[in-house]
């Protein structure tokens, strides 16, 4: 499942996909949670604003960013996943069922989109064909 960031009201949005309107290559954060983790996901609050943020850090989450253009330049997108936290002195380790679904998903992003060279990033097939017209990448 697909959960918009910041949630007003303390309400998850479930997104259906990555799109953003008047956007064409998305850039919109969202966190990946398999259903059964739904009931597991925390929010804090955001003590400067009136909406509350997903607690990345307890939450069996995968943070998303997906790239974004901005005028001639494209902006690089990100996967990142939290295993573990510390609970006061206590270190703890996430879900061991939630860490091998985040090694599966990363594992396919890594196969599927397509690395650029001398760089540690990824970019999908939207963004990767236009390198060639001149647009920055970064």
């Amino acid at each position: 499942m697909i959960v918009g960031g910041f949630p007003e009201g303390g309400t998850l949005r479930f997104l259906k996909d990555f799109a953003l309107e008047g956007n064409d290559l998305g850039g919109r954060r969202a966190y990946l949670v398999r259903p059964q983790e739904l009931p597991e996901m925390r929010l804090r609050d955001i003590e400067t604003r009136s909406y509350k943020a997903i607690d990345v850090d307890r939450s069996p989450v995968i943070e998303f960013d997906g790239c974004r253009r901005l005028g001639d330049r494209i902006t690089e997108g990100r996967m990142y996943v939290i295993s573990n936290y510390f609970e006061g002195q206590t270190l703890i380790r996430k879900d061991e069922g939630f860490l091998r679904w985040t090694e599966k998903l990363m594992t396919k992003a890594r196969r599927t989109l397509k690395k650029a060279p001398a760089s540690f990033f990824y970019y999908g097939e939207a963004a990767w064909q236009l390198r060639g017209t001149g647009i920055e990448f970064g």
